[in-house]
């Protein structure tokens, strides 16, 4: 990527070179202006005075009207780190890869202004929710420099106003019909007989005694989703002895295992549910209900991105301070903190050395490609990203020379709390 701004430059180096010796003030001067774009000839002793009439002022006739502006004009003072100071330089001759970088899930450059992403969701079995993504730059420049030991420097600096929306909660609720076959058993038996067969203690062989344990399922213990029992209960014993007023009523039509004086006799057993079988005459139904609760939240970043370029390579110090908040976060207070102190620590700035060769403008564009292809916790708000990116120029014929970047991340990333309620209901 060639830097226009610096070519600007070199060429008005080169220029000032082939001209008669001049101070170095006015040839600072002269590139600053060839580089900003600025209006006005880059001369150095041929600029001529604009006129103030329609008579021309004729040179050196007044000392006290040179004196005077001279004060209204004083000459700019000269760096002698640099050969160009420090200035802001206009965003359009300013190459936007030079600037493009990740700021939470937004991509940005000098020449953001705002974004809105307004979302509103809805449906017959989805709660209606609206949300909104935007992105405000509330100041944003690039400022470029050039040092005596001939290292281009860009250093660009922004703050951005975020607001968006973090998920609360999420809610999914699936009801399936499926048409099934249900298979159930009810048991009812009594079983009696003379008890010298099943009780040695009786004597009178004409004592009557059960066969069979007395067993009975509690109708209030069926479980009505799954239609099985929870309780069987056994008020009496293989062998009991059955009274006459008892046995009478046994022998009354249909099955009888209550008597007198709360004898229970035989087996009252009812399984509702021993298995189910597909029904393929009937159809099955499924339905699906969603509802979602989402937070705003609001965040305010400091970006800087600082690029350096000396002829044989170029390093890249990218630093994003950020602080989000979140309403209704239980977390605030620690989450607070955490980004208050992660605001002090200190910017990622290359140190590239310079040297006497001059400064080539072509810098390797993967240098930001590895950069902006640093994996970043997804959905997530950055209280302090930082790093160092290096890559060699690429020289004509030759490949293009890979880039590295290494660099540090701390912010807030959502913790996902997951929950699955299966229940199973038999209706009629």
């Amino acid at each position: 990527m060639a830097i226009a701004t610096l070519e600007a430059g070199a060429i008005a180096l080169r220029a000032n070179a082939q001209a008669k010796p001049t101070p170095p003030v006015p040839r600072a001067r002269a590139l600053l202006l060839q580089q900003s774009g600025r209006a006005g000839d880059l001369g150095d002793a041929k600029r001529s005075p604009p006129p103030t009439s329609k008579s021309n002022i004729a040179q050196a006739s007044d000392e006290s009207q040179t004196q005077s502006e001279e004060t209204m004009n004083p000459p700019e003072e000269v760096d002698p780190d640099f050969i160009v100071s420090p200035r802001i330089v206009p965003n359009d001759r300013v190459p936007p890869l030079l600037t493009i970088l990740p700021l939470n899930g937004v991509a940005i450059s000098h020449l953001t202004e705002w974004e809105l992403a307004p979302r509103y969701l809805f449906g017959d079995r989805l709660t209606d929710y609206f949300t909104v993504e935007a992105l405000y730059a509330i100041d944003s420049d690039v400022r470029q420099a050039l040092t005596r030991d001939n290292v281009f420097i860009s250093d660009q600096r922004g703050e951005y106003l975020q607001m968006g929306t973090v998920s609360g909660s999420r809610q999914v609720v699936l009801r399936q019909e499926e048409p099934v076959t249900l298979e159930g058993i009810h048991i009812q038996q009594s079983f009696t007989g003379t008890c010298r067969a099943v009780n040695k203690l009786v004597t009178d062989i004409e004592e009557q005694c059960t066969f069979t344990p007395a067993l009975v399922v509690d109708p209030e213990s069926i479980d009505p989703d799954f239609l099985f029992p929870a309780r069987i209960e056994q008020p009496g014993s293989l062998g009991d002895v059955i009274s006459p007023e008892t046995l009478e009523i046994l022998r009354l039509p249909g099955f009888q295992n209550e008597g007198v004086n709360g004898e229970v006799v035989g087996l009252d057993l009812l399984f509702p549910n021993v298995g189910a079988l597909p029904n393929p005459e009937q159809t099955g139904a499924v339905d699906r209900r969603e509802q979602n609760d989402v937070l705003p939240s609001l965040t305010f970043s400091r970006v800087r991105q600082v690029v350096k370029a000396n002829h044989e390579s170029a390093e890249l110090g990218r630093t994003i301070h950020g602080f989000t908040g979140i309403f209704g976060d239980r977390e605030f207070g620690l989450n607070s903190a955490v980004q208050g102190a992660a605001q002090a620590l200190p910017d990622f700035v290359p140190d590239l050395k310079g040297s006497d060769e001059p400064t080539n403008p072509n810098v390797n564009k993967t240098l930001f490609i590895s950069a902006n292809n640093t994996r970043l916790p997804a959905e997530s708000f950055t209280a302090y990203h930082g790093g160092i990116g290096r890559a060699k120029h690429q020289l004509p014929g030759e490949r293009v020379p890979p880039a590295q970047f290494h660099g540090v991340w701390l912010g807030l990333s959502p913790v996902t709390e997951r929950s699955l309620i299966r229940t199973s209901q038999f209706a009629n």
